[in-house]
């Protein structure tokens, strides 16, 4: 083999190979808090923020019935078709925009499907995504990422879609940090 050609092909196999669209299949229940809890090292931001497209029909399904559990959780007046509405409104926004945030929400299917799956009740297991987040200095894991990139903004839609008047206010709309970020709240919070 001619040097030239040698050294082209070690170049061609060192180029950086693009991210997969999607992670691997969740493992079984016994190894399931391990992948939940397994760093991923990626950007402070969306991952792919240039990859804009749909999510398949059961993606979809994946994220309604968190969102609708959230809806459920703080006893939102809005019917279940109003909440699918909503729900199917935030996510063609935030997957057809840059920063898209497509790839946050194909995983975050993948980790509520596991959850659903490992965990008897689904209220158990969606409850999982509305615990307190770990340390904000490490790297985040799999389950913080779809804690930040997902239950936070569900919990922000629902409140910008007048769900502060469940609470009895009636003149703040649409702005909030987060029912369970680590980060201190803003001065004005709930």
């Amino acid at each position: 083999m001619e040097r030239r050609t040698f050294l082209g092909g070690i170049a061609f196999a060192c180029l950086p190979m693009a991210a997969p669209a999607v992670v691997a299949v969740p493992p079984a229940k016994a190894s399931l808090d391990l992948w939940l809890a397994e760093p991923v090292v990626a950007p402070a931001g969306p991952r792919q923020p240039g990859r804009k497209g749909n999510l398949d029909p059961a993606q979809a399904e994946a994220l309604f019935g968190f969102f609708n559990h959230i809806g459920d959780r703080w006893e939102f007046p809005a019917s279940r078709e109003k909440r699918r509405a909503l729900c199917e409104e935030l996510i063609r926004i935030k997957t057809s925009a840059e920063p898209s945030y497509w790839r946050e929400y194909t995983e975050a299917a993948l980790v509520i499907e596991a959850l659903l799956r490992a965990h008897e009740g689904a209220a158990y297991a969606y409850d999982r995504l509305l615990e307190p987040m770990g340390v904000a200095d490490a790297v985040p894991s799999r389950i913080e990422r779809v804690k930040h990139f997902v239950s936070i903004e569900f919990i922000r839609w629902f409140m910008s879609k007048d769900g502060f008047a469940r609470f009895g206010y009636r003149n703040y709309r649409g702005l909030m940090a987060g029912s369970f970020a680590m980060s201190p709240p803003p001065y004005r919070h709930l």
